[in-house]
């Protein structure tokens, strides 16, 4: 029904390859399979009769004469060599030969320390030293903010509390102020020093006078009186 449609639609072309198409094919089928026949057997007769004879070939091995080679032999047995002893040589100088002591003579004897000292008189003797005493030392014994090293310390006698500068009171500033004075051999403060790191400055100057009038027992070193520096601390604090 297809192709009566395919031929109402297209009277020519189509429809004509379509009906010959099963022909054609098995022919092309056939003729194909026959002609690969032939081929095959064709090559095979082919071969049959154009076979090519092995021809054998001859492999030479040349021979080499060994008698000519030669043979490495094993070195011969080194005998060990006696080591040398050194000789020593004669000495170019020399070499004193020990005598024994003489024997003092009887008669001789050795003089006694009395003996001696009657002998060479008392002015030989060496006369008694005198012990000389040490020059006063006029400077102070130690550094500023050194611990003095001293047989007694200074004592204060008068202490006098610097006065809350109204600035720093008003400002709350609180804290510690360290002065480093020198005490001379009377006691009385020769010199007075801020700490170069412990101090304050709305509470230094007042510090500073209030420590000026500080007064000390002087300090003794083997028994008489010596300069030296002390550390005051002083705190102030709002209560």
């Amino acid at each position: 029904m297809t192709a009566a449609w395919l031929r109402d639609f297209m009277p020519y072309g189509a429809p004509d390859l379509q009906d010959a198409e099963p022909r054609h094919l098995v022919r092309a089928l056939m003729l194909g399979s026959l002609l690969a026949s032939l081929m095959f057997a064709a090559a095979w007769s082919f071969s049959l009769v154009f076979t090519m004879p092995s021809i054998p070939v001859a492999i030479s091995v040349e021979r080499h004469d060994m008698s000519d080679m030669r043979v490495l032999q094993p070195p011969p047995a080194v005998a060990p060599i006696a080591p040398a002893i050194p000789i020593a040589k004669p000495p170019s100088v020399a070499i004193p030969v020990p005598v024994p002591d003489a024997v003092a003579p009887q008669e001789e004897t050795v003089a006694s320390q009395s003996e001696l000292s009657s002998i060479l008189g008392e002015g030989s003797r060496s006369e008694a030293r005198i012990p000389v005493a040490a020059p006063p030392i006029e400077g102070p014994i130690n550094q500023e903010g050194e611990t003095p090293m001293v047989d007694e310390l200074p004592v204060p006698v008068r202490a006098v509390e610097p006065p809350y500068p109204d600035l720093a009171r008003q400002a709350h500033v609180e804290g510690l102020v360290v002065v480093n004075v020198l005490v001379g051999k009377d006691g009385r403060v020769m010199e007075a020093k801020l700490h170069p790191i412990v101090n304050i400055v709305l509470l230094n100057d007042a510090t500073l006078e209030a420590a000026r009038k500080w007064v000390f027992t002087p300090a003794i070193d083997h028994g008489r009186p010596v300069a030296v520096w002390v550390s005051l601390p002083f705190h102030y604090r709002l209560y």
